[in-house]
């Protein structure tokens, strides 16, 4: 009797979520961490919940273009690596899209990121407080909004000159051959950094073992701007969707490939529910006033 109940049990659980579709499309950028956590996540979903779920690429505009497209999507779908750029930053940087980030909703956050300053392995400088005393006139890439805004925090009023490229691939070359004098984002040019074909001048946030030096206690207010790693979809999504969609991610947590892709990238693996998620985002907004 017990094995039956428990096998009712079972199937009641399984209808209760029927609605999750084991076919969907995940959305990202294509770029760099992301890109690379992304399909170590789905593929060991794809194994754990015999689905087949597919990506679609959208780089530009520090996620927007591919939030766009998960949220006009009629079919249940989500957005796989973004951040404080798609969650907040991009309301004020590209107006006219409020309808969309108002259906924005975070399924989970499973990691914290760090911001790496890069520049060419051959400069003068070793670390970044050596390079900002210098005061010369500073031309720096990016691709995405928060590590910029870390950044730009961590410089105050020093002169900059802002390069904003669609993908740090695109900003190598410039970097090689010294045009551009540093490059702020996540991590994603860790590979050069490590074969010394680039540097960093230190990071912020992230694992111990991120490259160059800790500059937290240089810049503690830049440092409060954390690059995040987080699962978004559309609030027109069913909550029990949602709620089932975070289970799931949780339990991957815990897959060793999963972790790995995570650590590897120098990010903070963590498990949040779907509500810590979106106070996360909900605190960050009030702290910086983004409605």
């Amino acid at each position: 009797m017990k094995i039956v109940i428990a096998l009712l049990l079972s199937f009641v659980s399984v209808l209760s979520y029927a609605g999750l579709p084991t076919q969907f499309k995940v959305y990202q950028t294509g770029v760099g961490t992301a890109n690379s956590i992304c399909r170590v996540l789905f593929d060991e979903y794809n194994k754990e919940y015999n689905s087949n779920t597919t990506m679609s690429i959208r780089a530009g505009a520090s996620g927007m273009m591919a939030m766009l497209d998960m949220i006009k999507d009629k079919n249940f779908s989500v957005q796989c690596g973004t951040s404080l750029s798609e969650s907040v930053f991009n309301i004020t940087t590209y107006p006219g899209n409020e309808e969309a980030h108002n259906l924005l909703t975070m399924v989970s956050m499973i990691a914290e990121g760090t911001t790496v300053f890069t520049t060419r392995y051959d400069s003068s400088y070793g670390t970044l407080p050596e390079l900002l005393k210098s005061n010369k006139l500073l031309m720096i890439g990016y691709h995405a909004t928060t590590p910029k805004v870390s950044a730009e925090i961590a410089f105050g009023s020093l002169p900059v000159t802002w390069v904003a490229y669609k993908t740090s691939a695109d900003a190598i070359s410039s970097l090689l051959d010294g045009s551009l004098d540093l490059y702020v984002d996540g991590g994603s040019l860790l590979p050069l950094i490590q074969s010394k074909k680039l540097k960093s001048l230190g990071h912020l946030n992230g694992l111990d073992t991120a490259p160059g030096i800790d500059l937290k206690k240089e810049y503690p207010d830049a440092a409060k701007v954390k690059v995040i790693f987080a699962i978004v979809t559309s609030k027109n999504n069913s909550a029990a969707d949602i709620e089932e969609l975070n289970s799931r991610i949780r339990k991957l947590m815990l897959n060793d490939a999963v972790i790995n892709s995570i650590t590897q990238s120098n990010y903070l693996p963590t498990i949040k529910t779907v509500k810590e998620s979106n106070d996360y985002i909900d605190n960050f907004k009030k702290r910086y006033n983004v409605k």
